[in-house]
């Protein structure tokens, strides 16, 4: 086929946004264990986004008067503070209608995702060298039945993050059909599994009990904000 031919799927200026924004949620999440989609909407995006400034300084300053806040205490979240801040820029610009700046701001907003996300590759390093352990320690004779649980239930968080499509999983029921194969296999070869009728309800349970399953699966009832407005 001709490459000149072929079409290029460039997400719009708006379908970028969001995905920035959930990227940046997930990041945050991974941070903060406990915390909520919600939680990073009030205590980093709102705060920040909405800002009538766009030195990160100030927003830094600001964000540390915010009662209560410990988002300045780890230092991967300053690069999702500035990242943050160009999408306050790029939702000013798309409301003064002048989308040139938008581009821009956006592209620096998704230059400090990169870098956010560099901090956090380093987090799953660690959060793999425990998986890892586990699955050592149960090679060792840890085979215990709650052990070779915990394990699978790791691949399984893995592996939905690991095939999460670009546009995210449409539904979490979504993406227990699309690693239920994987995940079924991995606990057969542990000796551990999964029953036809049963499987893809374990592995939906699993799933609801991510920290990041806001992000991951999307509904209805998804807060993420718009950037079309």
């Amino acid at each position: 086929m001709d490459s000149r031919s072929q079409s290029i799927n460039v997400p719009t200026l708006e379908e970028l946004g969001r995905q920035v924004f959930e990227n940046l949620c997930l990041c945050y999440l991974d941070i903060n264990p406990g915390k909520t989609q919600q939680d990073f909407l009030d205590e980093v995006w709102n705060p920040v986004c909405f800002s009538d400034t766009s030195d990160s300084g100030e927003l830094l300053d600001r964000l540390n008067k915010i009662p209560g806040s410990e988002f300045t205490s780890h230092p991967g979240h300053r690069p999702i503070l500035i990242a943050v801040s160009f999408c306050g820029l790029t939702l000013n610009a798309l409301r003064a209608n002048t989308r040139e700046q938008a581009w821009y701001s956006m592209a620096q907003a998704c230059y400090w995702q990169g870098v956010a996300f560099a901090s956090k590759g380093i987090e799953y390093a660690r959060q793999n060298t425990i998986v890892a352990t586990r699955k050592n320690t149960a090679a060792k004779g840890g085979n215990s039945r709650a052990a070779n649980q915990q394990i699978i239930k790791d691949e399984a968080f893995r592996l939905a993050r690991e095939l999460r499509p670009t546009e995210g999983w449409p539904s979490r029921s979504q993406a227990v059909k699309g690693i239920q194969d994987a995940v079924s296999k991995f606990a057969k070869e542990k000796k551990r599994p999964l029953t036809v009728s049963h499987g893809p309800k374990t592995i939906d349970k699993w799933l609801s009990t991510m920290t990041d399953a806001s992000i991951l699966f999307r509904s209805k009832k998804n807060n993420a904000p718009a950037f079309d407005k």
